[in-house]
């Protein structure tokens, strides 16, 4: 499995990233987790042609995580795609996606490709060609779905907006790669955690207790996301989240595609190779 950040921004978009947003690919199968920026661009920069994405996951219902949605669809519709789209979220996440692709009208474009609405809640295990992803609920202030994304037994976990959990679930043991939202430092958690965000400690202490469910594999690699926009903030926080987790560390560079097998082989792969 290989996955891509297509941004790694928070609220407010950096200059070099646009806001948090994921694409993994696997055996042909390609999923998009999270809509915003300009995505098919951000496919096509990561080799995946828009045409053939697979599917869209939306995990929540905030505007930087789901406003890139209609362009998406109209481009994959001038791209030529025929394929109907399926696109998964929960009840209340895929009544606004809806409405959005309503407000311009893309049913209505001559020839465009079907859409299918798939519902889904924390707890569901998804097919989806050679993925199985499951979903859980995060902590967020609106109804939020984590994922645990897996590809022939290779593993990823994305906590989404989330302020800190109280466990995983039994999906994500041997998770190789742990992708979490981290929004600034110690001093700034009481304030972020009540707005549903977590702190670099906390993301670390999330990957601990992801390694302490399985302590004879190595332990996960814990990629930060959702980032602020403040260079020097985002290094204090690495450093801040190394110091209190035995793996690795990593802030993510966007639109590089990562291999998980990298990471199961080698846990100090992202050390040597991160472009800072």
């Amino acid at each position: 499995m290989k996955f891509a950040f297509a941004g790694t921004s928070g609220g407010i978009q950096a200059m070099s990233s646009g806001n948090t947003s994921l694409v993994f690919a696997d055996s042909g199968t390609s999923i998009l987790v999270d809509v915003s920026g300009s995505p098919a661009s951000a496919l096509a920069s990561c080799g995946i042609n828009p045409v053939s994405l697979g599917a869209v996951i939306l995990t929540h219902a905030h505007v930087d995580h789901i406003y890139g949605l209609p362009s998406l669809i109209h481009n994959m519709w001038l791209m030529g795609r025929t394929e109907a789209l399926t696109i998964i979220g929960s009840e209340t996440t895929l009544d606004v996606a809806h409405r959005l692709c309503a407000l311009f009208s893309l049913g209505s474009k001559p020839g465009i490709f079907a859409f299918e609405w798939r519902k889904t809640e924390p707890g569901t295990t998804l097919d989806l060609g050679t993925f199985a992803v499951t979903t859980f609920a995060a902590r967020h202030g609106l109804p939020t779905m984590g994922l645990v994304i897996d590809a022939g037994g290779d593993r990823i976990v994305y906590s989404a907006d989330s302020a800190p959990l109280d466990a995983w679930p039994p999906a994500a043991e041997r998770a190789c790669v742990l992708v979490h939202e981290a929004a600034g430092v110690k001093d700034d958690e009481v304030l972020l955690n009540a707005s549903g965000h977590s702190t670099a400690r906390q993301a670390a202490m999330a990957a601990a207790a992801l390694a302490d469910m399985a302590p004879d594999a190595p332990a996960p690699c814990l990629m930060l996301c959702h980032l602020p926009l403040d260079r020097l903030v985002i290094e204090k926080m690495r450093v801040e989240a190394q110091s209190c987790y035995r793996g690795t560390v990593l802030i993510p560079e966007p639109l590089r595609l990562y291999d998980v097998v990298d990471f199961s082989s080698d846990p100090y792969f992202s050390i040597r190779n991160d472009p800072r």
